[in-house]
């Protein structure tokens, strides 16, 4: 018994350790990544949020926990648009749209894709294919200049000329490289202590799989700097912004990490070989026997599609597209999010805990 209690001290003291390093990574990368010029360039800061998500999904996916990877990053988008949203909505409700919210209805399409794949169980080279055109077609969206907010700021007089200012505006590259390089760290280190800590949780109560409490304690942890997705100098009344960083958290989710995972998976088995895949091998080579080539083609059909998880296809590609639904009428300034609609997102979160929970639960 001393020795259980140990355990699940263990577990609480390396999570606590990954949530920090993962908190530590996301302000890093999008302080590095879009600057502390207030709130404009929402898709810059939106990659650096997302950043320690893609990492700590990546790590799952590679020490062969496909299934965490795939809950994180349906949870984490979830969370993105209800709970996170119900809070800065309910503490700042969102005075003026921005320009950016030209990309907010193609959530539902993205969310559409995932909930198609889940017919089949598996996400496939095809689901994937599908997923990153969509992301394509969304970068024209955002790129665009004309719904793009100014970053630059106004000249303010006595500011030197632009070639004297050039020795400071190349340390302040490095210094943001390194920034963003230390951030990458922090991400591997906590995205391995996240999912060893989640396995190891599974293990010892043995009542929830993994990609559950994924779910319920990883992917808070993950989207706990988003609550302040803004840097601490940006207007606070500005809340249109930090809609915009959480939606293109929840495309880059959609539109990049799951194709990512999802051919990533595909090559992972390729290169298991027969014997990896699931194939068992009936005969013994010998040690100076040449090992035949692979061909491409072989390797194409020894490769498995991404599994997704019952219960996330279940529960959370249906919430999303119900989200998805709800991000167009407020893009179109039909509907305005008021601090009751806050609640309610907040309080649709605790309910989809409950119902991932229940649809999970071991027997």
């Amino acid at each position: 018994m001393r020795w259980a209690e140990q355990g699940r001290s263990g577990t609480v003291v390396m999570l606590a350790v990954a949530g920090t390093l993962l908190y530590a990574a996301s302000r890093t990368a999008a302080a590095a990544l879009a600057g502390r010029g207030g709130p404009a360039r929402p898709g810059w800061r939106a990659v650096g949020h997302w950043l320690p998500i893609a990492v700590t999904a990546f790590v799952a996916a590679l020490r062969e926990q496909p299934d965490v990877a795939v809950a994180l990053t349906f949870a984490t988008s979830v969370g993105c648009l209800s709970f996170i949203l119900g809070v800065l909505t309910y503490l700042s409700p969102m005075e003026q749209l921005p320009a950016s919210r030209r990309g907010w209805p193609f959530v539902l399409p993205a969310a559409l894709l995932a909930l198609i794949a889940g017919f089949s169980g598996h996400v496939t080279w095809v689901h994937a294919t599908a997923m990153l055109l969509l992301g394509a077609a969304l970068v024209s969206v955002w790129r665009d200049p004309a719904l793009r907010e100014a970053v630059v700021p106004a000249p303010v007089a006595g500011t030197p000329p632009a070639e004297t200012q050039s020795p400071s505006i190349l340390t302040t590259g490095w210094l943001r490289t390194a920034d963003l390089v230390l951030a990458l760290a922090l991400a591997a280190v906590g995205g391995w202590y996240a999912v060893d800590g989640v396995v190891r949780a599974a293990g010892s109560a043995n009542l929830f799989p993994p990609s559950t409490l994924t779910v319920v304690i990883l992917s808070p942890l993950v989207t706990l700097p988003m609550l302040n997705p803004t840097p601490p100098e940006a207007p606070k009344a500005d809340a249109g912004s930090a809609v915009s960083i959480l939606v293109a958290v929840v495309l880059l989710n959609l539109c990049l990490l799951l194709p990512s995972l999802s051919l990533l998976w595909h090559a992972k088995t390729a290169l298991a070989g027969p014997a990896g895949a699931g194939a068992p091998a009936t005969t013994q080579v010998s040690a100076t026997a040449p090992i035949p080539p692979v061909s491409l083609g072989a390797m194409f059909e020894n490769s498995k599609p991404l599994p997704f998880p019952l219960p996330n296809w279940r529960v959370d590609a249906v919430v999303l597209t119900v989200l998805g639904f709800v991000m167009i009428p407020v893009s179109l300034g039909r509907w305005e999010l008021r601090r009751a609609e806050a609640a309610g997102l907040v309080l649709g979160y605790a309910v989809y805990l409950v119902l991932v929970a229940f649809a999970s639960i071991r027997p």
